[in-house]
């Protein structure tokens, strides 16, 4: 069984009412944290808090330790939830992305350009088998070179650049360009998931002579 709305929030608060402070670094190296990496007691605590939906959420009676990798990627990222998907297909799993330059493009006619993700893997789950998915190819006049663009496989804090080039036409138009990850099935990875959306205007600009 799968929790989608666990309480995050209200467990770290209680661990860290529980765990007194002093009792912090020897936990951490329970955990496999080691000591040369800082000590944020609240981290932990949040940590904590993830390793223990990782076990509700297990169909097995047995979780993945994700204590350390968890830590570091709260201490890397933050846990800002506004950021990538607020629901993910699968627990624990969590998407960033950055660009090279804007979401949104003004070019003209007949221009060819290349859009650049920088897309990390801020959650837990390793990305195996995965692509980037153009969903409405069919409703956008610009031409991309491939509704498909692979995701090679990328651990838990690890970083990808992907892009694609894109050639307007003599159309005036404005497009939104919706991408999504896929998994090896073609499941979306992050059903509520916008990051990855770019928007293209073309319009006639005339040269203009000296």
């Amino acid at each position: 069984m799968t929790f989608r709305h666990f309480d995050i929030d209200g467990l770290t608060a209680f661990f860290n009412k529980a765990v007194p402070d002093d009792r912090i670094r020897e936990l951490m190296r329970d955990f496999g944290i080691p000591d040369d990496i800082t000590e944020d007691a609240g981290l932990f605590c949040r940590a904590l808090a993830y390793q223990f939906e990782a076990f509700v959420g297990s169909a097995t009676q047995e979780a993945e330790d994700i204590v350390l990798t968890k830590y570091q990627l709260l201490m890397k990222y933050g846990d800002d939830q506004t950021e990538g998907a607020t629901v993910a297909r699968y627990p624990g799993d969590k998407i960033k992305v950055s660009f090279g330059r804007e979401k949104r493009y003004r070019v003209n006619c007949y221009d060819a350009f290349q859009h650049t993700w920088t897309i990390d893997n801020a959650g837990t789950v390793e990305w195996r088998g995965r692509r980037l998915f153009l969903t409405n190819s069919a409703d956008i006049k610009l031409k991309v070179e491939s509704i498909y663009l692979d995701v090679p496989t990328l651990r838990p804090g690890e970083q990808i650049k992907i892009a694609t080039g894109i050639e307007a036409r003599g159309k005036e138009d404005t497009a939104e360009y919706k991408w999504i990850m896929i998994d090896k099935d073609g499941n979306n990875c992050f059903p509520e998931d916008r990051s990855l959306y770019i928007t293209v205007t073309v319009e006639f600009q005339p040269m203009t002579g000296k």
